[in-house]
């Protein structure tokens, strides 16, 4: 059965793109002999290999074995099943519907997925992809006009101001609590995501996260760092610091400090991309929010009753900005945003110990000579219970708008898609794609597990609340701090009074 994609002409030339990645030792249907493929898939497409970590839906890096999905008898006469979902755009993997097996482990790994859904409910699968800043726009589009071209939404979670938020307040979605099929309490579904949706007494939840979107699972901001420089410097590990629970702020300091050296330039600023500096850290500017939220802080929380409610102005808050600030203070411990030269290629050049990006940098890392390594983002010091990763704001959400078509034929597919990727992708991407070819180490397969287990949404920024006051944080702590307390003074009104908007707005979307 054909697998149908529907491509924007921006984005046509691109979808394959991102999805190739050398073959390499996973035992696959698709394998060549020299890589020593073996085994023969299922009638269902599975891989019943021995040794590949996740036999015939076993476990994820070591997680407790899903439950199995019972797929529900149900025969949709050969209908296209249209997936609403962004064109590739910042190196990300965003197709979801590949036309074709390709020979590539995780390309293969999605197209077997979407065939067994083709054929077990005699769908077609189809993917519409459009550039991520008009996804927003689309769904509101489609609800106003009363029609709806599509089946299913993947939906950033904040573009500027186009947030999910604001369609949830303005009614565009659906209550997906409500929708039969859905099978939202099992493991196939975020569990951290669907609490962080949820607020207050309002059982309704408006967005879901599934592993159906590799895009999702690439967002988290992490820390990659040069081996061949530890060991130069003499430094631990920085494994083992995180074994240890060292891995925080001032150990992270005296790193940069180590590391840092004009190596015959002038000077540190402004940074020349055609110099020799070396640099305790390189990223870009807002970047610097998303290390900060790693220190366990927030904008916005929930309360007892899981109401949000301006947490900024706490201790925690007031410490944890100052001390990011004096890290990052002096000469060379970060390159100002780089602005001649992308603060990846930074790194990949050899002129950073550190370099935070985000998980999906890895793929562009591997086309490098340079050995790196990756651990989790910072705590701010031993005290800090877990590590914090926040996902990249446009990580894609699964949404139903309100004119979706056919909500039980939607909720069906998604559902059983979801076991899927969480069953036979997912595997795929972290234990082998991720792991084995661009991070290289077993080392880093524990650290990868660290920062999956650590992710999390902002609500803050799904919702719109608190996206100024962190433009305003995270640039005052790149200027050195002192303004912190009165940053967050300024937009301690602001911020409560758009939870009071969305509180409200949930509040006559229940009623209705």
């Amino acid at each position: 059965m054909k697998i149908k994609k529907l491509l924007s002409s921006k984005g046509a030339l691109l979808v394959f793109l991102t999805c190739i990645c050398a073959a390499f030792i996973f035992v696959t249907s698709c394998q060549t002999p020299e890589e020593g493929g073996t085994d023969t898939p299922t009638g269902d497409g599975y891989s019943t290999t021995p040794g590949n970590g996740y036999e015939n839906g076993g476990e994820v890096s070591g997680e407790p074995e899903a439950a199995a999905h019972v797929f529900p008898e149900a025969n949709f006469g050969g209908e296209d099943f249209v997936i609403l979902n962004n064109e590739p755009i910042w190196d990300f993997t965003t197709a979801i519907v590949p036309e074709e097996q390709d020979g590539t482990v995780l390309n293969d790994a999605k197209w077997r997925r979407n065939m067994t859904i083709n054929e077990h409910f005699n769908v077609e699968l189809v993917e519409l992809t459009r550039h991520i800043g008009d996804i927003n726009g689309m769904v509101r589009t489609a609800v106003r006009s009363g029609s709806q071209d599509f089946d299913a939404v993947f939906c950033p979670g904040s573009m500027g101001g186009n947030t999910i938020g604001t369609l949830v307040a303005g009614g565009y979605l659906i209550d997906l609590m409500q929708v039969d099929g859905l099978n939202l309490t099992l493991p196939w579904w975020n569990q951290k995501a669907l609490e962080d949706a949820r607020i207050g007494s309002h059982s309704a939840i408006f967005f879901a996260s599934n592993d159906i979107s590799i895009h999702a699972l690439q967002c988290p901001w992490v820390i990659y760092f040069n081996t061949e420089m530890i060991e130069n410097l003499g430094l631990d590990s920085p494994y083992q610091l995180v074994h240890e629970n060292r891995w925080n702020l001032d150990t992270m300091e005296e790193y940069m400090r180590a590391a840092v050296s004009l190596n015959g330039d002038a000077a540190f600023t402004p940074f020349s991309g055609t110099g020799s500096a070396i640099y305790g850290l390189s990223t870009a500017i807002p970047a610097i929010g998303e290390l900060f939220r790693g220190l366990d802080v927030r904008y916005v929380d929930t309360d007892s009753d899981n109401m949000p409610i301006f947490v900024a102005d706490s201790p925690r808050f007031m410490q944890a900005a100052q001390r990011l600030a004096e890290v990052l203070s002096p000469p060379g411990h970060h390159t100002n945003g780089v602005p001649v030269l992308h603060y990846e290629q930074v790194f990949m050049q050899g002129r950073s110990l550190f370099v935070y990006a985000e998980f999906k940098a890895a793929s562009v890392y591997r086309y490098s000579d340079l050995a790196f390594g990756i651990v989790p983002s910072p705590k701010l010091d031993a005290n800090q219970e877990s590590f914090v990763h926040n996902l990249t704001q446009e990580a894609p959400v699964y949404i139903i708008p309100v004119t979706t078509p056919n909500l039980d034929k939607t909720a069906i597919i998604i559902d059983a898609m979801s076991y899927l990727s969480r069953r036979d992708v997912t595997p795929v991407f972290f234990d082998v794609h991720m792991s084995q070819k661009e991070l290289r180490t077993e080392e880093s397969t524990q650290m990868l597990q660290i920062i999956r287990d650590t992710s999390i949404f902002d609500i803050g920024r799904i919702y719109a609340w608190s996206f100024d006051i962190n433009q305003a944080i995270f640039n005052n702590i790149i200027a050195g701090g002192g303004e912190i307390a009165s940053i967050v003074e300024a937009h301690r009104d602001r911020v409560n009074l758009a939870i009071e908007g969305t509180i409200n707005a949930l509040e006559e979307l229940e009623s209705r």
